[in-house]
């Protein structure tokens, strides 16, 4: 584990932030499938998987109060604000699994960057560069080819072979 963290630290910023994308998105590819698997009804999987993740991160914070002097501060309005966002997320995300195909929800959960940027665009006043403008084009089309496209069966054609 020690030649990895001398590789690690050989690396850029970007480069370490690439590595550490890789690593999450393969960890979280088998979540969509471990939430399939798991035989229990949607409410009791929505509560573990919010307890657990909030157990991990309240705890560094209670002992940060007690080191702090024992004050406690109550959280900020964005981020409660975000807590059910995300909140929300999980119990749409656990739901969408549950009455679809896990493909089709990955697809769909998949689209975040492209609402990010557009909602940076509109709200942030980012500029989008040709290319994620024309990345975005090329996503929808893919999404809606994967979605909306059906073909009807007498526009498919079929070709015999003869040998």
């Amino acid at each position: 584990m020690m030649g990895m963290a001398t590789r690690l630290n050989g690396l850029s910023g970007e480069s370490k932030g690439r590595v550490f994308t890789l690593l999450g998105v393969m960890i979280l590819s088998f979540d969509s499938l471990l939430v399939r698997l798991i035989d229990c009804d949607e409410w009791t999987l929505i509560f573990w998987r919010g307890f657990l993740p909030a157990t991990v991160f309240l705890s560094p914070s209670g002992s940060w109060i007690k080191s702090a002097g024992g004050a406690f501060l109550p959280p900020r309005p964005s981020t409660l604000f975000t807590a059910v966002l995300f909140s929300a997320s999980t119990i749409c995300f656990v739901f969408s699994l549950d009455h679809t195909q896990v493909t089709s929800t990955l697809v769909l959960t998949n689209t975040a960057p492209l609402i990010t940027a557009i909602l940076a665009f509109i709200f942030l006043k980012e500029k989008l560069s040709v290319s994620t403008i024309v990345t975005i084009i090329i996503s929808v089309g893919g999404i809606w080819l994967v979605f909306g496209y059906k073909p009807q069966a007498l526009s498919l054609k079929v070709i015999r072979w003869r040998w």
